[in-house]
C-alpha cells in the first residue's frame, strides 16, 4: 500500500480500476479523491458487470455508494480461488452434486486427486501442509 500512495495516483490523469477484491477498491477510491483523479471503476459477477464513473465533486465515491453485495458466488472463484470457508463448501456440494447426477460415471478417485492437487496448490501459497491424510 505504501507504493501506492497519493503521490502514485498523482501522476496519472484518470485511473482505470478492476482489481477484485473491496480493500483494494476503497484505497484506490480513496487515492483518486485525495488526488482528485477520476476513477473508472470496473467490476463483474459471473456474466454481469458494471463499469462506473467516480469523480470528486460530481458523483458519489465507491465507499459512499457501493453496489449490493451479490447473494451468488461465482463458479469461477469456488473453483479456481476458494478463499472463504464458503466457497470450499459449495466446491464441495457441486462435486456431490455431480456424483448425484451421474454416479455410474462419477469417478471418485480423479475428484480426490483433483481435490488433492487443486488444495496443495492453493495451501502451498502461504506454507500450509496439505492434509492428504484425512483421504487415507
Amino acid at each position: 500500500e505504501a507504493h501506492f500512495d497519493s503521490k502514485f495516483f498523482a501522476q496519472f490523469d484518470l485511473v482505470f480500476s478492476a482489481v477484485d477484491n473491496i480493500l483494494a477498491r476503497n484505497i484506490i477510491n480513496s487515492r483518486c479523491i485525495l488526488t482528485d483523479r477520476p476513477l473508472f471503476e470496473c467490476g463483474l459477477s459471473g456474466y454481469e458487470g458494471q463499469v462506473y464513473l467516480i469523480q470528486k465533486g460530481v458523483s458519489k465515491c465507491f465507499q459512499c455508494d457501493p453496489p449490493k453485495a451479490s447473494q451468488s458466488v461465482p463458479l469461477c472463484s469456488v473453483r479456481m480461488i476458494p478463499r472463504t470457508t464458503t466457497h470450499c463448501v459449495l466446491w464441495a456440494e457441486s462435486l456431490l452434486e455431480r456424483a448425484k447426477q451421474n454416479p455410474e460415471d462419477f469417478d471418485i478417485q480423479g475428484v480426490h486427486h483433483e481435490v488433492v492437487d487443486h488444495s496443495s496448490q492453493k495451501v502451498g501459497m502461504v506454507n500450509f501442509s496439505p492434509l492428504d491424510s484425512l483421504w487415507q
